[in-house]
């Protein structure tokens, strides 16, 4: 399942509904998911769009108000990329690690190529696996279905 923003109010600029009420959309699903959602459905793999709203940012105080630090670590959870740079990757690919992440581009409203930047930034060995990661893999169980 890829959890994406939903369209917001016209009228105020670009950056403020990508910056404010997009990631604060992904956010709310992802504390969503770590409260309720992963233990309903432990095997759906998601993937969460614009690293998951911020999480890693997040984390130390929800970690101090209560959550289960090991909630965050499932396997069936991806962030993925788009539109953040080093800054941002960088503390997020130190929360989750790379398997964790999977690339995004946020194409057409940015380039692929201006995304991959802050990626690269990280060395050969976190972009290939950024770039290779995929959710659609066999779910886990007697029964393997592949996941979409």
């Amino acid at each position: 399942m890829f959890v994406h923003p939903a369209a917001v109010a016209a009228g105020v600029p670009r950056w403020r509904t990508s910056g404010v009420a997009y990631a604060l959309q992904m956010l709310e699903a992802y504390v969503y998911w770590l409260g309720a959602g992963g233990q309903r459905w432990p095997r759906l793999p998601v993937v969460f769009g614009l690293l998951a709203g911020g999480a890693a940012f997040h984390l130390e105080r929800f970690i101090r108000r209560g959550l289960d630090p090991h909630a965050l670590h499932e396997r069936t959870v991806w962030l993925e990329t788009s539109s953040y740079g080093e800054r941002a990757l960088e503390l997020s690919l130190q929360t989750f690690g790379a398997g964790a992440h999977v690339f995004g581009s946020d194409a057409p409203i940015d380039t692929v190529d201006s995304a991959l930047t802050p990626v690269r930034a990280f060395g050969p060995g976190v972009a290939d696996t950024l770039l290779s990661n995929s959710p659609l893999e066999p779910t886990p169980g007697p029964e393997a279905r592949w996941a979409a």
